[in-house]
């Protein structure tokens, strides 16, 4: 492969390892406590994009708590 076609093909693999946590890793508690995150706030704020999708439950019910 040459220097030129590195970038966009490195772009790509970046691209799609990134969406793949949350596509892969879905549990049916995780998409349960985003629902109720939905349901209460009305939205699902940006941060729990980046809480792991087994600690989730978790998570929300804490600050839910609150």
């Amino acid at each position: 492969m040459k220097n030129g076609r590195k970038w966009p093909m490195l772009i790509l693999v970046l691209g799609v390892a990134a969406s793949l946590p949350t596509a892969a890793f879905a549990t049916p508690q995780g998409d349960a406590a985003r629902a109720d995150i939905q349901k209460t706030l009305g939205f699902v704020p940006g941060f729990f994009k980046f809480v792991p999708e087994l600690s989730l439950p978790g998570a929300w019910m804490d600050m839910k708590g609150l």
